[in-house]
């Protein structure tokens, strides 16, 4: 007959190990102390303000918010005669029909395009020039004449994503141009 073997079922224990407990304590303790020590600090002192003179009662720029900061340039809308400065967000009116575009600007802008737009969001046909060095000079020529008493949008962006940057990395936000051309 066959002998029935009966499986090992013996547990073995184990022993709480001293060094397990060290190794627990000493890590709660470095981050109670790590905790303790970062509340403990103080706050660095506040800058005094200087005393008010009226030569020193001129206002102080608003801090920057962090993040992509408007386009360091000027456009101009250029014609034989005269230059019409391009401001974002505001209606130009006036321009002449054979305005060419340039944007200027101190940063070394790499990653940047100008594209007009005709009334009807179509791109309008134009040769591009780009200089880059210390600064940049893009110089936007339409191929034909602008439409008289037409309305056109020059967009700022950048070439590769939808944000402008500079050499550096530094992105910034793509700007709009509003402007309506004379009439002759």
């Amino acid at each position: 007959m066959r002998q029935k073997y009966r499986p090992n079922r013996r547990v073995e224990k184990r022993r709480f190990r001293l060094r397990h407990l060290l190794v627990a304590l000493t890590a709660l303790a470095v981050a109670i102390l790590a905790v303790d020590g970062l509340q403990a600090t103080p706050p660095p002192p506040l800058p005094r303000p200087a005393p008010e003179t009226e030569e020193s009662q001129v206002e102080e720029a608003p801090m920057q918010p962090r993040g992509p900061r408007a386009l360091p340039a000027t456009v101009l809308a250029r014609a034989v005669v005269e230059g019409l400065l391009l401001r974002e967000d505001e209606l130009v009116e006036g321009v002449h029909a054979d305005a060419f575009f340039v944007l200027e600007s101190e940063r070394a802008l790499g990653d940047l395009r100008m594209r007009l737009f005709d009334a009807a969001d179509r791109l309008v046909p134009s040769d591009e020039t780009v200089e880059v060095g210390r600064g940049t000079r893009y110089t936007l020529v339409p191929k034909e004449a602008l439409q008289a008493g037409a309305t056109y949008t020059l967009t700022v962006e950048g070439q590769e994503g939808d944000r402008p940057t500079d050499v550096s990395g530094q992105a910034f936000l793509p700007a709009r141009f509003t402007f309506v051309v004379a009439r002759n």
